[in-house]
């Protein structure tokens, strides 16, 4: 395959020397003459000289070709292994192992040298062609002082010399700066500068603000690079007109802190509320925009590697059964109010919650600490029930949003998840409650919760109707239709006490429909005596409402009882074990108080050990009690 170097090789470039004087005007011929005493020193042109220059070059295409040939010519000056020029060795090898001053000094010189030779000659080239003849010498000069180690060189040197980068009376900065913008090297300085800036700006960030979360530094960083990283460039930068401004040196700043954040994102939201601060600073990092160099690409990135970073550390550190419940809540209601102050959208949040909801749907106990921490009865849930006591905000939970008849509809972020929906996390209680398919199950907790708080008279009954109340708003009215038929049971049952005076009882009446999911199976069958009254109390409540009946739950209730001078309240199924040695002196056998109250033996042994412990009871046997006389 022939290449543009084979070719070179069998037919040289042709050059100002390849042309035969007597075959052309005798104008050229003059030219050529004078042109070819370089890289010699070059007397004054003659008139004769610059009379052939303005006869031969004068139209566009001429001057093209003229500038090309000159231009082949000083390709192969600087293609000799060296030459001299105005008593200076101008050696690559000689250039590349020199201190900065002496390139640079050679350089400039060098570079004055062929800038004169047009002066000289008053060639007037177009700028197209003065374009590409600075644009050849530029090439050489950087082929002269190897580009990639000269580079390095300066790098070293300006970082090293950093302070002293906005002194104007300083000679070598002054004749670096000469030197870039004669061989038109701006642009490389340009990037240089950007790396020592990077590097100061991500080394003071590091020392200073590492783990530093829970105070306010923007404005430390923003003073630290307008006085002590911007001042000390500046006097570059007008020199040779960079491209390097005061915004550009803090959105690399914030860029940085951006980056040490992200390492640091996974303990930031451990932390959470005393890292607040450092969530609304890295928002606002995220979000600054320099309007010139803005590039999305970036931000897109950044916000990328945030959800990766933190994704990652949750899956290693969160996820997995070493995690009790309760601490995996409070972590989730730590995600979702950091994640908020990141990007109010909820874009990333609903990137970085996604997998933390379905690891918590795994949990056996979830539903029980979400009800407990809702109801205020888990103190390190305690933030679920201020949640749930905030009446100002609007809920709609386990409803569709149409979008259709939203006025304020705006398309989703270009980095939002296919299936992302708007205001699908937008407070902690439903999005917590959303993990899963129907709010049944948490309707059917409630219940059960409120429901054996009345019956064992654990709350006051106010308590629980303005609990029930806080979570109609959230549930809806119609969603606690069987937990309203068992307080108004409640509340009937307290107008009907006393309603029989002989019997001495206190009933809860309970609609067997709606408390069906509280009652449990009975475990043992009451002592007779106490059966009987409660007989009593049936018949007559028989009479007074039109033959209904009720039917005794031996579970529940309690029976006051005076025992040696004691006063006693106790369960049914304690008074009943107890009544067996009423007026019986003789010793009761646990298998006959067994069978007698349908009770296990395990049970019953309980039971007469509790009464031992009271002193009521005596032990005679494993087998066998009786009253302490």
């Amino acid at each position: 395959m022939l290449s543009s170097e084979l070719i070179s090789s069998i037919i040289p470039t042709p050059n100002l020397s390849d042309i035969n004087a007597g075959e052309l005007e005798n104008d050229i011929s003059i030219i050529i003459n004078w042109i070819k005493l370089f890289p010699q020193p070059i007397a004054e042109p003659t008139l004769r000289v610059k009379s052939a220059v303005k006869s031969v070059l004068k139209d566009e295409s001429s001057q093209f070709q003229f500038t090309k040939l000159l231009n082949n010519s000083i390709n192969e000056n600087f293609q000799l292994e060296g030459f001299h020029m105005d008593g200076m060795n101008i050696c690559p090898d000689e250039l590349q192992g020199a201190d900065l001053a002496t390139v640079i000094s050679r350089v400039i010189n060098t570079k004055r040298f062929y800038d004169n030779l047009l002066i000289s000659l008053n060639l007037n080239l177009s700028t197209s062609c003065l374009n590409l003849y600075k644009k050849n010498i530029n090439k050489n000069f950087k082929l002269l002082i190897g580009e990639e180690v000269f580079l390095a060189k300066i790098y070293t040197y300006f970082d090293e010399n950093f302070l002293r980068l906005n002194s104007f009376h300083d000679f070598n900065i002054i004749l670096m700066l000469q030197f870039f913008e004669a061989i038109e090297m701006k642009n490389e300085l340009n990037q240089i500068l950007i790396n020592i800036l990077i590097k100061k700006i991500k080394f003071y960030i590091n020392e200073n603000f590492k783990l530093a979360w829970s105070v306010p530094i923007l404005h430390t960083l923003n003073n630290f690079i307008e006085h002590q990283i911007y001042s000390n460039i500046d006097f570059v930068l007008k020199s040779l007109h960079l491209s390097i401004d005061m915004n550009d040196l803090i959105k690399i700043g914030y860029n940085e802190l951006i980056s040490l954040r992200i390492n640091e994102i996974y303990s930031i939201i451990i932390d959470y509320p005393k890292s607040e601060i450092s969530l609304v600073e890295l928002n606002r990092c995220l979000n600054f925009q320099n309007s010139d160099n803005f590039d999305p690409n970036i931000e897109f990135y950044q916000r990328n590697k945030l959800v990766e970073n933190f994704s990652d550390n949750v899956n290693k550190n969160l996820l997995n059964a070493g995690i009790n419940t309760i601490n995996l809540i409070k972590t989730y209601i730590k995600i979702i109010k950091s994640f908020l102050i990141l990007d109010p959208k909820g874009v990333l949040l609903d990137k970085v919650i996604r997998p933390v909801r379905k690891y918590l749907k795994t949990r056996d106990d979830i539903i029980n600490k979400l009800v407990l921490g809702l109801l205020n009865k888990e103190p390190e849930l305690v933030e679920l029930s201020r949640e749930l006591q905030n009446t100002e905000k609007s809920f709609k939970l386990f409803k569709n949003f149409d979008e259709l008849n939203d006025l304020n509809w705006v398309p989703d972020p270009i980095d939002a998840l296919p299936d992302f929906k708007k205001f699908k996390i937008n407070d902690i209680i439903q999005s917590l409650i959303s993990i899963f398919d129907s709010k049944e199950i948490f309707i059917v907790e409630f219940t059960k919760l409120f429901g054996n708080k009345m019956i064992n008279s654990e709350e006051d009954l106010s308590v629980i109707l303005k609990m029930i109340n806080l979570l109609k708003l959230r549930f809806g009215k119609n969603e606690f239709f069987n937990l309203d038929i068992m307080v108004k049971d409640f509340i009937n049952s307290r107008s009907n006490r006393g309603m029989v005076d002989s019997t001495n009882l206190n009933c809860l009446i309970l609609s067997h429909l709606y408390w069906s999911d509280i009652i449990e199976t009975p475990s043992f069958t009451l002592h007779p005596s106490l059966l009987l009254t409660f007989q009593a109390y049936n018949e007559m409540y028989k009479r007074e409402n039109f033959n209904r009946f009720l039917k005794i739950i031996p579970n529940f209730g309690t029976v006051k009882l005076s025992l040696e001078g004691k006063s006693y309240n106790v369960p049914l199924d304690k008074a009943s074990v107890i009544l067996m040695f009423h007026d019986n002196n003789e010793p009761v056998s646990v298998a006959s108080i067994s069978e007698t109250l349908n009770m296990s033996e395990y049970f019953t042994n309980k039971i007469l050990e509790f009464w031992v412990s009271e002193g009521i009871l005596l032990k005679i046997t494993p087998q066998l009690y009786a009253s302490n006389e």
